[in-house]
């Protein structure tokens, strides 16, 4: 009886893991949000040399000039570190901030100023009369307190400009190219198969993310971040427990002992 085929079909889902490289040794690693997609792909370049004395001009050799290993995912769960990593940022969290006499721009009935504040609270609008007046909420304004904007109702009474204090909450920024140009990563993919055979997964010993990304702001279902970026060689580089990495980075086919 002709043995039986080893198959080999899988249909793959899993979490991709990045960690920061410093000082050529990658610190804590964290998992990306939910992604649809994670793609790696490879490319060579390559001439090619012809021999010259027959007058065929034949082929006798191919050379590759270049190697090429990238990586490109999409998630659709936006995780502040995630959209950070997209957008070439260092996410920073500020924490609470008080904001005393912030001139605020000239705005007649119905028109709208946007604070230099976000996630606004404990507002207090004076004008600029020797004994500042205070501006009352619900009748001289409304505030949307998240963004920070004030839209003006009767403000015919008050001597500009007008003055705004207030504490300004929590937030955590994401400003564009704030990361450094160097910036590489590690990263390892934990492939579960839906056939339920054994895990695959890959590793990619030093990434950087290109800034070439998107992100959808508006959308009729769930938002997704979509990024990419490519892998660089490593030569003898050694890590924490003393072993070396060498090349772009490795598939792992993981072969599970039958259970008894």
């Amino acid at each position: 009886m002709a043995a039986k085929r080893n198959e080999h079909f899988k249909s793959l889902q899993g979490s991709l893991m990045i960690a920061r490289i410093v000082d050529g040794k990658r610190t804590t690693i964290r998992e990306l949000g939910n992604q649809t997609s994670v793609e790696l792909s490879v490319s060579t370049e390559s001439i090619k040399i012809k021999e010259t004395k027959s007058g065929k001009k034949a082929d006798v050799k191919t050379l590759t000039t270049g190697r090429t290993v990238e990586m490109s995912a999409t998630t659709n769960e936006l995780v502040p570190a995630d959209v950070a990593l997209a957008f070439g940022a260092e996410l920073i969290t500020k924490g609470t901030n008080t904001v005393v006499d912030e001139v605020i721009a000239t705005a007649l009935a119905g028109e709208s100023i946007k604070l230099n504040g976000v996630n606004v609270s404990a507002l207090i609008i004076t004008d600029s009369t020797g004994v500042p007046a205070t501006l009352v909420e619900g009748t001289n304004y409304t505030l949307d307190a998240d963004y920070g904007v004030i839209t003006f109702k009767d403000v015919t009474s008050f001597t500009t400009p007008l003055k705004a204090s207030y504490t300004e909450g929590e937030i955590t920024v994401s400003e564009f190219f704030s990361m450094p140009d160097n910036a590489e990563y590690y990263v390892f993919f934990k492939g579960v198969d839906a056939f339920g055979g054994d895990p695959m997964s890959f590793e990619l010993y030093s990434y950087s993310p290109t800034v070439d990304n998107s992100m959808q702001f508006i959308n009729e279902e769930i938002g997704e971040l979509s990024f990419g970026g490519t892998a660089h060689i490593v030569q003898d580089q050694e890590q924490s427990d003393g072993s070396l990495l060498d090349g772009y980075g490795r598939i792992i086919n993981i072969i599970k002992s039958p259970k008894p």
